[in-house]
């Protein structure tokens, strides 16, 4: 059985949440996959792909009054 030894300074938490991916005023639906205090890792639509270095806003919407806005590139 093969083990696979973690490298992350940050523990990831599993979750598949939609969320909205907004590069330049434009949205797009995409999916959590895990995040951590160091960054997420996201799923997008097939017909769509940010350039690289964009600067993103994804909006999480929880099942509450508030939304949270995380910036990255």
């Amino acid at each position: 059985m093969e083990t696979t030894i973690e490298h992350r300074r940050h523990r990831r938490l599993n979750l598949l949440e939609a969320i909205m991916v907004t590069p330049n005023g434009h949205g797009h639906e995409a999916y959590v996959m895990d995040i951590s205090p160091g960054g997420a890792r996201v799923t997008l639509p097939s017909d769509w792909a940010p350039v690289d270095g964009a600067a993103l806003k994804i909006l999480f919407s929880p099942d509450s009054d508030h939304t949270v806005l995380l910036q990255a590139r």
